[in-house]
């Protein structure tokens, strides 16, 4: 495992335990990128030219998203990246990071997906990653039907959740749990040895 790796590491265990104005998700999407899009979306990762400096487009998403801070969320980026194999076609990459479950969620990832197409005539790769703790949350898709004319819009989501059942913490990991009890940070001190190791296993199996 790399130092940059376990940096990840350090910071996913820790990311939903802060308000969201000091989310250590903000600092992950920044000094993280890549071992994040590699270790949750290893399928996309691979389709990314790494060799490139990837760019960040804030100036940009923040002219598209102005109501961007309603809801519960730590961390929305834009970032500009290049496809492998001697193909120079830009990939526009929308990651966002939810807190909690919210009904407007999909409808809001197809509202920045056509906001973001309409500026740069390309659509984004839309990808989020959910830290909120019911199971059975799991929005991927967001679509209508009237009078005929019809549209499906899925993207791209996974859960933190299931990555602390895979590491044997249970169903809500005390590592991804945020503002649910008094106990957390006690839990979290006890189980955290236990649960790296687990974390690093698990890391070490994932294919980058």
């Amino acid at each position: 495992m790399t130092e940059r790796q376990s940096g990840l590491i350090a910071m996913a265990k820790n990311g939903n335990d802060r308000a969201d104005q000091d989310s250590p998700w903000k600092l992950i999407l920044r000094q993280y990128f890549q071992e994040a899009i590699e270790f949750f979306f290893p399928t996309i990762a691979e389709q990314i030219d790494w060799s490139i400096p990837v760019e960040f487009l804030d100036k940009e998403f923040q002219q598209l998203t102005p109501d961007s801070e309603i809801g519960k969320r730590f961390a929305d980026q834009l970032v500009k990246v290049y496809q492998t194999g001697g193909n120079s076609i830009i990939l526009l990459i929308h990651l966002e990071v939810q807190a909690e479950p919210e009904a407007i969620f999909p409808e809001r990832i197809f509202t920045y997906l056509i906001r973001i197409f309409d500026y740069f005539h390309q659509p984004p790769i839309s990808l989020a990653i959910l830290c909120d703790s019911d199971p059975k949350w799991r929005p991927n898709q967001y679509g209508f039907t009237t009078f005929g004319s019809s549209l499906q819009f899925n993207f791209t989501s996974v859960k933190l959740l299931d990555y602390a059942t895979q590491w044997g913490t249970g169903s809500e990991s005390e590592c991804f749990r945020h503002d649910r009890d008094d106990s957390f940070e006690g839990a979290r001190d006890k189980t955290e040895s236990k649960t790296t190791k687990r974390v690093e296993a698990s890391f070490d199996k994932t294919p980058l």
